[in-house]
C-alpha cells in the first residue's frame, strides 16, 4: 500500500522539493492572497499543515507561524533556512515530535490554520481525516484551503483529489465557507496548460461560528 509520509521523507532526503506550486508565480499567487487575508481580517497567528520545504512561507508576513510537517528532512531544512528566526517569527516541527494529547499550546488556538497543495497528497483515508482533524481543530478563526474541490482521474500514486468541502460539512459544523477566491493560473478549461505555472487549486476560506 503507497505510504504518504515516507513519499515525501523519500523525496526530500533524495533532494527532492515540495513541487512546482511552491515556487515561481504559483507560490508568489499563493503569499500574495495569504498576506491580503492576513491584513484584512487582522490575523496575528497562522500555523501550516504541510510546510514543506518552506519556499512559501519565507514570503508569508505574520507575527506568528508554526510549520508543521510529515517529514523529518524537509523541517531540517526549513529550521536550517530560518534558523535566525525560530525563536521569534518562524518555528518547524515534524508530527512525530509532537504528542497532540499533551502538546495543546502547540497544537491549537491560532488565528488561522492553513492548507496548500496538501489535501489532495493525502491518499489514505485515515491519514486524510486525521490531517482533516489536526487542520480544523487548530484554529479559533478561520481556516484557509488551497486545493482542488472535487475527483480528477490521475495516474500519480502521490496524488488523490477530494471533494473536501463534504467532508467539512460533515464533520466540522462550527465551520463556513465564506469565500472562494479563483486562481489566477488555473489549469481548468485550458487546453494543453503549464503544469509546472499553473494548477487545479482555487481557495477556499472557512470561519468559525
Amino acid at each position: 500500500m503507497f505510504d504518504s509520509g515516507k513519499y515525501w521523507e523519500q523525496r526530500y532526503k533524495e533532494g527532492g522539493d515540495s513541487g512546482s506550486g511552491s515556487y515561481g508565480r504559483l507560490a508568489e499567487f499563493k503569499a500574495r492572497i495569504l498576506n491580503d487575508l492576513v491584513e484584512e481580517l487582522e490575523i496575528k497567528s497562522i500555523i501550516e499543515w504541510g510546510c514543506g520545504d518552506g519556499n512559501n512561507c519565507s514570503m508569508y508576513k505574520v507575527e506568528k507561524y508554526i510549520g508543521m510537517d510529515v517529514s523529518e528532512t524537509a523541517i531540517a531544512l526549513c529550521r536550517d533556512r530560518f534558523q535566525n528566526q525560530t525563536s521569534a517569527q518562524k518555528r518547524f516541527y515534524c508530527l512525530n515530535e509532537i504528542d497532540f494529547n499533551k502538546d495543546v499550546e502547540l497544537t491549537r488556538g491560532y488565528d488561522l490554520a492553513i492548507s496548500f497543495d496538501v489535501i489532495y497528497h493525502l491518499i489514505e483515508d485515515d491519514v486524510y481525516r486525521k490531517y482533516m482533524n489536526n487542520l480544523f481543530g487548530s484554529s479559533d478563526r478561520y481556516v484557509l484551503i488551497y486545493s482542488y474541490d472535487g475527483e480528477i482521474p490521475t495516474t500519480a500514486e502521490h496524488v488523490k483529489y477530494r471533494k473536501f468541502s463534504d467532508f467539512v460539512s460533515e464533520n466540522y459544523s462550527m465551520f463556513r465557507l465564506i469565500r472562494t477566491i479563483q486562481n489566477d493560473y488555473s489549469r481548468v478549461g485550458v487546453k494543453d496548460a503549464d503544469p509546472d505555472n499553473t494548477s487545479w487549486c482555487d481557495f477556499y476560506l472557512f470561519a468559525k461560528e
